[in-house]
């Protein structure tokens, strides 16, 4: 009896030292200890390690070379990490909701290529790629990054989600948008006071007919007034700095047409603010090859300008 309590005992051990003990290329959501939400949800890497805040918790940051996507497109992304633990030792781990990474120089992608790691250590910055899916849509990419102590164990390092707050136990999205055929960026938009970028798009083709047609913006100031202006593009686009809005630009001859509603609730600092605009396009052949443009400003009071507000980027569509 003593001999198979001594055997269950160090049978318990070895599991739990499996579990705790990071891989040193590193390991994907809902694998090797590592919980399923990983990426934006705490306990994340508290799961295994033990964590030391003495010296700060670090900023997690995604950056990519574009938010708005054709389907099929390939992008260059690089998620990094700047302060926490003394040191250059670090992981990450980050996934997506739609869409295909591409391991680059010390990373490493799951099969289903829907999540990626490091594949060393030794490093706080990260570059790897990212394939737009063939199907329109919103795309979240999370990501949660480690700064090590180097001490070889689990004890002693700090983590943070992607976002603004690197204290904050849920972590913020990165949020591109994917275009369906026949609609494509026509601008940039400009970001609100916590950093989020808001992205617009439509899910839909624009054709003749379509009464599906409609528009939808994600990553917006909470519960605030979303205005959508439809029309044709400005041959130069205008410089709002002179309107109270310094780094946005506006993409729309005419501000005539628009259609207003409020954001959906949520956490502002995380931009959780999102709105949907419905707009049939008639059946009438007249209007196949015609080319307009959407765009989308809404109140934001954090935004850090004389005019609290910030505007999306703009899609331009040719009706089919």
């Amino acid at each position: 009896m003593k001999s198979k309590l001594a055997v269950s005992v160090v049978a318990v051990f070895l599991i739990s030292a499996t579990i705790a003990i990071p891989e040193p290329d590193g390991m994907f959501p809902g694998s090797g200890g590592a919980p399923g939400d990983v990426t934006n949800s705490y306990p994340s890497c508290s799961a295994c390690h033990g964590v030391n805040t003495s010296e700060g918790f670090p900023t997690t940051s995604i950056d990519v070379d574009k938010q708005i996507l054709s389907m099929g497109e390939t992008i260059n992304a690089t998620i990094s990490a700047t302060g926490g633990r003394t040191g250059s030792r670090g992981g990450f781990i980050a996934d997506v909701n739609m869409g295909d990474f591409i391991s680059g120089s010390g990373s490493k992608t799951n099969n289903s290529t829907d999540a990626i790691t490091h594949s060393n250590r030794n490093n706080r910055t990260w570059h790897f790629g990212y394939t737009a899916p063939n199907q329109p849509g919103l795309v979240e990419i999370n990501a949660v990054v480690m700064t090590a102590n180097g001490n070889g164990g689990t004890s002693g390092d700090v983590f943070s989600f992607q976002g603004t707050d690197p204290e904050d136990q849920t972590g913020t999205p990165e949020r591109l948008f994917v275009l369906p055929a026949n609609v494509e960026m026509a601008g940039e938009g400009c970001p609100d006071g916590f950093g989020n970028m808001a992205v617009l798009g439509t899910v839909e083709n624009p054709n003749i007919g379509n009464n599906s047609f409609g528009f939808e913006i994600h990553g917006a100031s909470t519960d605030q007034l979303v205005t959508f202006f439809i029309g044709p593009e400005c041959p130069v686009p205008l410089d709002l700095s002179s309107f109270g809005l310094p780094d946005c630009f506006q993409y729309i001859t005419s501000l005539d047409n628009a259609a207003s509603l409020l954001s959906s609730s949520g956490s502002a600092m995380r931009g959780e603010g999102s709105a949907a605009l419905g707009c049939p396009i008639p059946n009438f052949p007249t209007l196949q090859g015609m080319e307009v443009v959407c765009q989308a400003a809404y109140i934001d009071p954090s935004a850090p300008r004389p005019l609290q507000m910030s505007v999306t980027n703009a899609i331009r569509l040719t009706i089919q």
